[in-house]
């Protein structure tokens, strides 16, 4: 019986994809270096995101991470207040709460972003912990997963974790936890699934998961 889901934010939860291409290409334009659209994106994301960047052939021994990432973080706050969460979040959200399932979000964004984000999108309401990074430069979250998974105390047999990266499964691998990777975030649906993860097309289906779940140990 699954008892606690997981969710990842950016991506996930999130509908920021665009947002996230809009402030990085500034930084790109920036450097005269050639723009991304939506699909090399998602085709080259990852993490850490220093590895991503050095890919788009970004200089760090030029110039300084730290103050890249700042940039991007300021360009994507912009960005990203026009962002939505994905269609099926709240009604999905409101149906686990409903069902009794305890809710939190672990998250490589920054803690007290994430806090505010979730926030605005009233969201907050469903969760019982909120894990977030102490700086910007969204490295592993993979710490921040075991923590949480101590902190619980409850079975890994009965978490959920639900992403949108091969990180989000790295992640999950390291709680011990189960994991669902959804296909509309910020990594094709052919990397996610080439990585032998298991795949959700709408948020929804966490639902029918976790119906299946209870039924199963009901039996």
């Amino acid at each position: 019986m699954i008892r606690h889901v997981i969710w990842d934010w950016n991506g996930t939860l999130l509908d920021d994809v665009d947002h996230a291409v809009s402030a990085l290409n500034l930084l790109l334009d920036a450097r005269a270096m050639p723009r991304l659209d939506r699909d090399r994106y998602r085709e080259h994301f990852g993490f850490p995101v220093r590895n991503f960047y050095e890919h788009l052939g970004f200089d760090f021994g030029r110039e300084d991470f730290v103050t890249v990432s700042e940039s991007f973080i300021a360009h994507y706050k912009r960005a990203a207040e026009t962002a939505q969460v994905h269609a099926e979040v709240r009604s999905t959200m409101s149906a686990l709460a409903t069902a009794g399932i305890a809710q939190s979000v672990v998250s490589a964004m920054e803690l007290t972003m994430l806090r505010g984000m979730l926030h605005s999108h009233a969201l907050d309401q469903h969760l019982t912990h909120i894990r977030g990074l102490d700086h910007l430069h969204a490295t592993s979250k993979v710490a921040l997963g075991v923590e949480l998974m101590n902190t619980l105390g409850a079975p890994a047999s009965e978490t959920l974790f639900v992403g949108d990266t091969l990180h989000d499964l790295e992640t999950a691998n390291a709680m011990g936890c189960q994991c669902l990777l959804f296909v509309h975030g910020h990594q094709t649906k052919a990397r996610l699934a080439a990585g032998g993860a298991q795949l959700i097309d709408a948020l929804s289906e966490v639902v029918e998961l976790v119906r299946t779940h209870a039924t199963a140990s009901d039996q």
